[in-house]
């Protein structure tokens, strides 16, 4: 599977299952396990690209200064994620906290749509 799209999918596919679950509030318990076990899994499968992704993005002489980057804005994204979490679910419940981790994916799935190059070489020369 070519990178990119693996990307988005992963993006979408979380998404999806997010959405499910926060929109069937009401579901049998067996069904709520399956639902978010898929979205665990589909979480941990997109950490796959957390290496050689950002790696490939930048030519060889940016490549530390890029993936460094790269890895500081993960981990302001973390941070902000971690203290925002009690805030968003005190005043929002559980039900628009995941509303809005939707969100967040369903704009970081366009955005890759929209931006994010193929690295993969045995893809970049399709056309």
């Amino acid at each position: 599977m070519p990178r990119r799209t693996f990307l988005i999918s992963t993006f979408y596919l979380s998404a999806t299952l997010l959405l499910i679950m926060t929109c069937w509030r009401n579901a049998p318990t067996i069904a709520t396990l399956v639902l978010f076990s898929l979205f665990s899994v589909t979480l941990s499968s997109s950490l796959v690209l957390e290496n050689p992704y950002p790696a490939e993005l930048f030519e060889t002489a940016l490549r530390g200064s890029g993936v460094g980057m790269c890895i500081a804005i993960s981990r302001i994204g973390a941070a902000a994620g971690t203290f925002l979490l009690p805030i968003i679910t005190t005043n929002y419940g559980i039900v628009g906290t995941l509303g809005i981790c939707t969100i967040v994916l369903i704009v970081g799935g366009v955005i890759c749509q929209l931006w994010a190059p193929e690295t993969s070489p045995k893809f970049i020369n399709r056309k």
